[in-house]
């Protein structure tokens, strides 16, 4: 073999372990940061954080059956009694790495840890790849470059969230497209880098593209400094070929794209109805002495004010206050009425609403400064500070591309901190909670500015004073984020300053210095590597510090299987169709998604792809808090579970008028039940439930009257106004409010929390353990207790917890907790009962015209019903969608909407027929036929341009040849 053949396969061995070297470097730093933190698959703390377990998790096990043909991929009745999953597939489960799945089993949670893990290679190899071609100066520093992207402060605490990093894996690509459009004219690599992006996540796609035009506008100025001719009219040309990319890109992703904007657009599960007002008095008027209320005081507001003086309530209880001489004077402290605040006032209050704390912004920027959901993850590693200031003291860059670079700078820095910024890279709308969500993009402007400087100094030395000052001012920093206690790990401290000082080391002496031997500028390399690889743990170490270890993988399995077990069983053992409510969370109050995890139909749902109407009912209707797109089903509600075809319930509570089942397993601690009064999937109704409304009434016992009287066509009230009195109202005094409530013989009692301004509290009755309700993921109606043989009267405190220690995975505080503080604002509670001879005929009328369900699986139900002599409304308590289509009889039929299209309905004519229903996700065939003809398109012109080339004609896009424009081979 010849010296040069060998000298070649050198050459090819070395490229082969560097770039090996850069997939496996970051898989290394996650699987030393999980066995350094106990962090599963290495230690007993679960890789599941945040949404990683309360989402992805489920939504995993739901996938893997979809990939095994066992469910759906269009729609899941497995949410919130029903819901277009293509939304929920395009948002958390598009991207390629999910179709790893079935080789993991049941081991979710390890396939969730490799999957991120193959995604920081992929993103380190990308990055690579760009830097590589973008800037061949940079040469074998490419490795540690990207390392600082890879491994940046965004991306190691955002693994709970693995969906945002697939668009960290197109970026780099999409950056590379763009320089070659703005360089060349080649649109090819951005149109399908952008694609491939919103293929995998269309969320994280979104934010690629806004930062993709601002770096194409960055890569223009670049261009028209080094590039002659590139004037107006090119730029022109160039931003319209781009604009042309960008399109021809969601035109190839419009199999998903399209869909997906269908199954979101009109989403008003965030809607609010009118709020009951309080029930109680203000405090005011409470007694001053220590000594609360009678006991024999009707409080005439802590049952349902009639109708007529809901709305005056306030007013009214305003007016008993002054009447008893209670009337509340005037706060001498207060400021003259008339007085209007100043502009420096005015414009600080604009600035308080409208940004994030400028201390929070800037601690983001330093070394061992994060703090979990304050602190925007910005730091991306030193040597990228040390960078941009070898940019800004280069000889070598124009002043131009430094001014075009630092407004990059200030404005990612702004929209981190100045909120209307914010929400438009997070889609025009604020988000709730994992701040922040597009820190990522100032690591990577900075990755940029490192790059270019070292690959404009590629044949040459940095200046001594451009390197001291570059080491010295963020030197300078980190010692004035420490001074101000801004640095919350001294090991992140002293990773930096090793950075610092082997920057100095490698920049100064060793990188272009032809004095400098190789094994010398080997050694100061790979302490360079070795530096920001120490930084990154260190960074990394405090973050997960902060997000894991709570949560243990053992517990959380063994409930896995539990919980499948006893789905498994319990269609073992009533194999008809029917919805399983759970009152309890495998994690806290936020694992709202275990009907897709295990199999079964359910009321709860915890997605951000959801059916809006469906959400707002459920909500709305007393299953849970209004204005959030989660529902949780935190209570058995014998009335509304009935309607909704709720035949099974395990809770640990009480569970009134529902028949212990002893022959399926329950969850340890819990117990299940069995209702038999739940009504089938479908049965007839009134037409008068086409215009039922939530907004009125506001109380939600009055609004599931008013609901069973629409179904009915009659007037109907099977929840009845308890008496009940406010017996001690320690209020004044920073005491609980406690009621007596009589429930009549043979009821079944409820209560609920009201308030136009109320804030979560606690309820406990009888003294027993206290529940939280009025917040995002508990406000139910709730059972006092057990069917009343005899009247009974119950006592019921409502109030706060002045220490309130919640155990980790309880739904309910313990005994050793009482209610012993006052609730807040406007919260108080409304006692109903549910007058069980109205509910029995309620139901019995619905079930007579019950459809009997033949088949029920996602996308299609099949029914038979009975209709009387003039025909009937079947309504199914499906919410509804334009993707479901009806055939009656064989014969085509329209789906209508009901109850603000909670449901949905069929008419059917008199006489005995058979309903179908059929559901295709709305915009699937219009996607499939727009990425149709854009694969056609592009087609097309590669054919031609293949053509053009065979018949030795010149392509019209000739490359731009200048200082950094790379010529083709």
């Amino acid at each position: 073999m010849t010296d040069a053949a060998v000298s070649k396969r050198r050459l090819r061995a070395a490229s082969v372990a560097y770039w090996a070297g850069g997939f496996v470097l970051p898989i290394l730093v996650l699987c030393a940061l999980a066995a350094a933190g106990g962090v599963y698959p290495f230690g007993p703390a679960s890789f599941l954080a945040d949404d990683l377990q309360y989402q992805y998790v489920d939504f995993y096990s739901w996938y893997q059956r979809v990939l095994g043909g066992e469910e759906a991929l269009l729609y899941t009745s497995s949410q919130a009694l029903g819901s277009n999953a293509w939304g929920l597939f395009s948002y958390y489960l598009s991207s390629p790495f999910n179709l790893l799945l079935p080789l993991f089993g049941d081991s979710y949670t390890l396939f969730a840890f490799v999957a991120c893990a193959l995604r920081l290679g992929a993103m380190q190899v990308a990055m690579m790849f760009y830097l590589h071609r973008r800037f061949p100066g940079v040469r074998a520093l490419g490795l540690p470059l990207a390392l600082c992207y890879t491994l940046s402060l965004w991306s190691v605490t955002n693994l709970r969230n693995p969906m945002w990093l697939d668009g960290l894996v197109f970026l780099p690509l999409a950056m590379l497209g763009a320089w070659r459009c703005v360089r060349e004219g080649k649109w090819g690599l951005l149109l399908g880098a952008v694609a491939a992006a919103v293929v995998a996540n269309w969320y994280s796609a979104y934010m690629l593209v806004v930062f993709t035009v601002l770096y194409a506008l960055l890569e223009c100025v670049c261009a028209r400094l080094d590039v002659p001719g590139f004037d107006a009219r090119r730029f022109a040309k160039t931003l319209a070929t781009g604009a042309a990319a960008l399109v021809g890109a969601l035109a190839l992703a419009g199999w998903i794209f399209l869909p997906m904007v269908f199954s979101l657009v009109g989403d008003v599960s965030e809607d609010v109805t009118p709020q009951a007002p309080g029930t109680l008095p203000p405090v005011a008027a409470a007694p001053a002495s220590g000594e609360g209320a009678g006991a024999d005081e009707v409080a005439p507001d802590a049952a349902a004010p009639d109708a007529a003086g809901s709305d005056a309530a306030p007013d009214a209880a305003a007016q008993g206050a002054a009447g008893s001489g209670a009337a509340v004077q005037p706060d001498a402290a207060a400021p003259d009425a008339d007085a209007s605040p100043g502009l420096l006032d005015r414009l600080y209050d604009a600035y308080a609403r409208n940004a994030y704390p400028l201390s929070d912004c800037v601690r983001g920027l330093a070394s061992g400064g994060f703090v979990l959901e304050a602190t925007p993850q910005l730091f991306s590693g030193t040597v990228l500070v040390v960078g941009f200031f070898l940019f800004m003291t280069s000889r070598r860059v124009p002043w131009a591309l430094k001014a075009a670079v630092c407004v990059g700078v200030v404005f990612l820095f702004a929209s981190v901190w100045i909120k209307p910024l914010y929400h438009v890279w997070c889609g025009l709308r604020a988000p709730r909670g994992f701040y922040c969500r597009n820190a990522q993009f100032f690591g990577v402007l900075l990755v940029w500015a490192t790059a270019c400087a070292i690959d404009r100094t590629a044949k040459g030395l940095f200046g001594r004073t451009s390197v001291a000052l570059s080491v010295a001012l963020p030197a300078a920093g980190l010692a004035a984020a420490a001074l101000a206690g801004m640095v919350a790990s001294w090991w992140c401290l002293v990773a930096s300053a090793l950075v610092l000082a082997v920057c100095g080391v490698f920049f100064g002496f060793a990188y272009g210095n032809p004095d400098a031997g190789p094994a010398f500028r080997r050694a100061a390399f790979a302490a360079l590597v070795a530096s920001v690889l120490l930084e990154a743990g260190a960074n990394a170490n405090l973050a997960w510090g902060q997000i894991y270890g709570a949560y243990q993988q053992g517990p959380h399995d063994a409930y896995a299987a539990e919980s499948r077990s006893q789905a498994a069983a319990l269609q073992a053992y009533d194999p008809s169709d029917f919805r399983f409510a759970k009152t309890y969370t495998r994690i806290l109050q936020a694992a709202l998604n275990e009907g897709m995890a295990s199999g079964y139909d359910e009321i709860s749902s915890y997605s951000s792809a959801h059916n809006g109407y469906a959400i707002r009912f459920l909500n709305g209707i007393g299953y849970s808090a209004e204005g959030y797109i989660s529902t949780r089903y935190a209570a058995p509600q014998l009335f509304m579970d009935s309607l909704l075809n709720v035949k099974y319930v395990d809770t640990p509570l009480a569970a009134p008028g529902l028949d212990p089942v002893s022959d399926v397993p329950a969850i340890e601690g819990s117990r299940l039940y069995r209702n038999p009064w739940a009504l089938p999937l479908g049965y007839a109704v009134s037409d008068d439930v086409r215009s039922f409304a939530l907004d009125t009434p506001q109380n939600v016992f009055e609004r599931q009257n008013a609901l069973a009287s629409a179904m009915l066509g009659r007037d109907v009230a099977v929840f009845v106004p308890c008496e009940a009195r406010v017996a001690q109202d320690g209020r004044a005094q920073g005491g609980p409010v406690r009621y007596e409530v009589d429930v009549p013989a043979g009821a079944i009692g409820y209560y609920a929390v009201v308030g136009t301004d109320k804030e979560p509290c606690f309820v406990a009755v009888e003294g027993g353990a206290a529940m939280k309700q009025a917040y995002r993921f508990q406000q139910a109606v709730t059972p006092l207790g057990p069917q009343a043989v005899d009247a009974v009267t119950y006592q019921v405190t409502l109030g706060d917890v002045a220490d309130e220690s919640l155990p980790p995975y309880e739904i309910v505080l313990d005994a050793g907790h009482s209610v012993d503080a006052a609730p807040k604002n406007d919260t108080s509670c409304v006692f109903y009962a549910l007058d069980m001879e109205a509910f029995q005929q309620v139901i019995e009328d619905l079930r007579a015209g019950g459809a009997v369900v033949e088949s029920h699986e996602d996308t299609s139900v099949r029914a038979t019903v009975d209709a009387g002599a003039d025909g009937e409304l079947v309504m199914f308590t499906i919410p509804f969608d334009v993707g479901w289509s009806a055939r009656v009889n064989g014969a085509p039929a329209q789906v209508v909407p009901l109850a603000e299209s909670a449901f949905l309905g069929v008419e059917v004519p008199p006489g005995r027929s058979t309903v179908e229903l059929a559901y295709v996700s709305p915009g699937l065939a219009l996607g499939c036929a727009t990425t149709g003809v854009a694969a056609a398109v592009l087609l097309a012109l590669a054919i031609r341009r293949r053509l053009r080339a065979s018949r030795g004609g010149a392509d019209e896009h000739q490359p731009v040849r200048g200082k950094h424009a790379r010529v083709p081979h």
